[in-house]
């Protein structure tokens, strides 16, 4: 069976087609195209170019480019003239795609019912360019921004059980500045959920488990947060989005507020992993940063989850702290990692910093009172922090916020 949601492999020949409910792709020497089930592009693997599309139609392009002997993605938004000539290649390889069906002449082609195929390449030719802009406005009428996802949760449900971040003072992120925090009320996210059905359609089924939106729901008392998962598991019952779990970030400070047995009854009504932002091991660049809590503290936190059965996702950045913290954020985050009682089913990310325009981090360089590592000293603590916690059982993985698009 083709990949569904193919990130690597690029075009080649001989001629593959996919034809899922959820799903039409379809791959040759010229490029792969992916169309989700209600015919809305998905992506694009054309040249040396993936272009994946958002559901709020952004588009993103992701190249690999040799560096040093060795292959780096990169990634650029295109903007809105450079999308539309993406949709424009998509719907015409969808045309000839319909052509040479027609053409054919025969009741199966690529081993799939002709009627069916042509039904679906309908849908997908349904979707102009401009019928694909207009489902940005459909989008930002149901969601709040999907600032980030953690890397493995790209192809998840997000579910906005809350809106923003209750802290919000982290001196180098701006991923909620633009919104409050708010938790939906019962009959809220029954309305909600009524409405993201309608949205996915038949494409829910390439959806691979449930993100719980946004950056903490975690931190509303237990008591609320339990009715809310049960609509949850309700309204998907049987579907296979759930079949994964239900995934959420949250901070220290919200894991620490909550007993173990609280924290079982939310693992035993479907939360499967939760990723706790975590930074660095040292105390002193905790504080620069005014992020909650101390290496206890996330000690602790982790330990209680784990307590409770439920699987964790550790992040911490690479190139953040300057030279000022480098050798300190290095060696403390080590030993902190060691610390944590990870295994199998847990994750370590190492996500590269980037100072955010507009942020009090971001101040602090321009005024020079902190400096950037280079490109190369930042690939040094990536490959340091990694080789200094290889044996401890969880997955260590890049974490690159320039690649997501939702």
């Amino acid at each position: 069976m083709a990949s569904e949601v193919p990130t690597t492999d690029g075009p080649h020949s001989p001629f593959v087609l996919n034809l899922l409910p959820h799903l039409l792709s379809w791959q040759d020497e010229e490029a792969v195209s992916v169309f989700d089930g209600e015919g809305r592009l998905f992506s694009l693997y054309q040249g040396d170019c993936l272009y994946r599309r958002g559901l709020d139609s952004s588009v993103l392009c992701t190249r690999r480019t040799p560096a040093e002997g060795r292959l780096v993605r990169t990634h650029r938004k295109l903007d809105d003239d450079e999308a539309r000539a993406v949709f424009e290649r998509a719907s015409q390889r969808a045309r000839s795609l319909e052509a040479k069906v027609r053409d054919r002449g025969v009741p199966v082609f690529a081993g799939q019912p002709v009627e069916r195929l042509l039904s679906r390449l309908g849908q997908v030719l349904a979707y102009s360019p401009d019928a694909l802009f207009a489902e940005r406005e459909r989008f930002s009428r149901l969601y709040k921004p999907v600032s980030v996802l953690p890397p493995d949760q790209y192809m998840a449900l997000v579910v906005q059980l809350t809106h923003g971040c209750p802290y919000n003072q982290c001196t180098f992120c701006d991923l909620y500045q633009d919104r409050d925090y708010e938790v939906k009320s019962v009959d809220e996210l029954r309305e909600w959920l009524a409405q993201l059905k309608q949205f996915f359609g038949r494409a829910l089924g390439m959806r691979k488990g449930v993100f719980l939106g946004d950056g903490n729901c975690l931190a509303m008392p237990a008591g609320r947060l339990l009715p809310l998962l049960k609509i949850v598991n309700s309204e998907f019952s049987g579907a296979s989005v759930l079949a994964k779990g239900m995934f959420s970030f949250a901070d220290t400070r919200a894991i620490l507020h909550k007993s173990t047995d609280q924290l079982t009854s939310i693992a035993n009504a479907g939360l499967k992993r939760v990723y706790l932002g975590l930074e660095t091991g040292s105390p002193e660049l905790l504080s620069f940063l005014n992020k909650p809590g101390t290496p206890d503290d996330q000690v602790e936190s982790v330990k209680r989850l784990k307590e409770a059965g439920l699987q964790v996702g550790v992040i911490f950045m690479t190139g953040i702290g300057g030279h000022q913290f480098a050798g300190d954020h290095v060696r403390k985050t080590i030993d902190l990692i060691q610390s944590l009682p990870l295994g199998s089913g847990d994750l370590v990310y190492l996500s590269r910093f980037y100072p955010i325009p507009g942020t009090p981090y971001a101040e602090e360089v321009i005024q020079g009172r902190m400096d950037l590592l280079s490109d190369e000293e930042i690939q040094d603590q990536f490959a340091r922090i990694r080789s200094g916690i290889v044996g401890k059982g969880a997955k260590i993985a890049p974490y690159d916020l320039a690649g997501f698009v939702y």
